[in-house]
């Protein structure tokens, strides 16, 4: 903590050179940023006038209330850093938390929903209150933001109760989703989703069979656009076609063609067995999920990369509907992701998943889409995922690599750092690093009961 400043300002009478000098301005400063008075208040007023009227009797006021201000500060558990009660004034903010300042006065902590596409992260153990800001989060996107729609990827049934309103939540199982990732949105051009597509299907191991599921895929979707030329529907051609396509296809024995072929095979027939019935379709359920608020139930969705593929292609799907309507800049929300337990995923891999999750959140940014990220260890995240990343919450880190990873993130002092080892369930770190200009700096809070 920096303490109380006493900076040589100008030279006073002679009168008042018994008195400690003061400087306004670095005065000004560290009682609204340090101390959180509001720039409004008596005491900045006071403080400002000291630069133009030398006066005693309100020299000694100043100085005895930044002194009172510093012992409370340095009684209480307060950051370095304790926003004034006007730091976070925005009709478009949904209000989050309240922070105490050591003044007395409580400051709201309202989060800007057109801040939200540059992503957020909620870390802490089981019980810190992650979860419940969530649903703080849902409920008041819901009530300002009525028109965006939410898809929670929910794989401990945590929010099962909460969105288990029809009238407001679509809420289902994954084995009653009806998903098909060749079928592209109404009016979004094929070559360009056969292309993206083909991108999604061959990271990673099937990098190499790239040309040969291009070839499948086109001659799948060809042929659904004949097809639909001759009875006016179109049939979208499913995983169980591309997977049939793939085991008819003749390859040259022992050739290169022939092993990537059955490396799409593996893959392809892997996921398939552990969510057939999912993929088992002409036209899935990608427009409704995208176009409302939905929780989908991951429970027991193995193995990773099938989970992976789930989430994915709703994600492709999304970005492909925001290419369909009209561009702003910057970009408002115009979708939320919520992805639980995501330390799944985003904790460093050798494969190829890590640079592409970074693509996934640089690319959402453009299309207005936020995501938030819920994880429980901060020290298993990729640090490139948590550098992505804009809004954060950090509850109790009792372990020093999480400790290390939040005070890496959000720039904590060594004093904040200790303090999340013993921050109560409900307490947390935030910091704004975008769209929040005028207040840059972490802060300790307490999420609405």
């Amino acid at each position: 903590m920096s303490g109380f400043h006493n900076i040589e300002p100008k030279r006073r009478p002679d009168r008042d050179a018994q008195r400690p000098p003061l400087d306004p301005m670095a005065l000004t400063r560290q009682a609204i940023e340090e101390y959180g008075v509001s720039p409004t208040a008596q005491l900045v007023s006071d403080i400002m006038h000291l630069a133009d009227v030398p006066n005693s009797a309100l020299h000694d006021c100043v100085l005895r209330q930044m002194t009172a201000l510093e012992a409370a500060k340095q009684a209480g558990e307060f950051s370095e850093h304790v926003p004034p009660p006007d730091a976070f004034d925005s009709e478009d903010g949904i209000l989050l938390a309240v922070t105490d300042t050591p003044s007395g006065s409580v400051t709201p902590v309202r989060m800007m929903t057109r801040r939200m596409p540059s992503h957020t992260l909620v870390a802490g153990g089981l019980g810190s209150g992650k979860s419940h800001l969530i649903r703080i989060m849902l409920s008041q996107l819901e009530q300002r933001r009525p028109d965006v729609p939410i898809i929670v990827f929910d794989p401990n049934r945590t929010y099962e109760t909460f969105c288990a309103d029809p009238s407001r939540w679509l809420s289902i199982d994954w084995e009653d989703l009806r998903l098909n990732p060749l079928a592209p949105p109404t009016g979004y051009p094929s070559d360009r989703w056969l292309n993206e597509g083909v991108d999604i299907f061959s990271r990673g191991e099937l990098m190499h069979s790239k040309y040969l599921l291009a070839g499948q895929l086109q001659r799948l979707m060809q042929h659904a656009e004949r097809r639909a030329a001759a009875t006016g529907r179109y049939l979208a051609p499913n995983l169980f076609d591309l997977h049939e396509a793939l085991r008819s296809l003749w390859c040259r024995p022992a050739s290169p063609d022939e092993r990537y072929r059955q490396s799409l095979l593996n893959v392809l027939g892997g996921r398939l067995r552990a969510t057939g019935s999912v993929f088992h379709c002409a036209s899935g359920m990608e427009e409704r999920l995208t176009h409302t608020r939905a929780r989908i139930s991951t429970e027991g969705l193995a193995p990773l990369e099938t989970l992976e593929f789930v989430q994915n292609h709703l994600t492709h799907y999304l970005y492909a509907r925001r290419m369909l309507a009209p561009r702003v800049d910057p970009p408002d929300l115009a979708a939320l992701v919520v992805l639980e337990e995501a330390q799944t995923f985003l904790q460093s891999r050798t494969s190829d998943a890590i640079p592409y999750y970074q693509e996934v959140l640089l690319r959402a940014r453009n299309f207005g889409l936020g995501f938030v990220l819920v994880v429980q260890d901060m020290g298993r995240i990729d640090p490139t995922l948590g550098a992505a990343c804009s809004n954060f919450f950090l509850f109790a880190q009792p372990s020093a690599a999480n400790k290390r990873a939040a005070a890496s993130l959000l720039d904590l002092s060594a004093r904040e750092t200790e303090m999340l080892s013993r921050l109560p369930t409900g307490d947390c770190f935030i910091r704004f690093t975008a769209g929040h200009d005028g207040w840059p700096y972490p802060f300790r809070a307490r999420i609405l009961p």
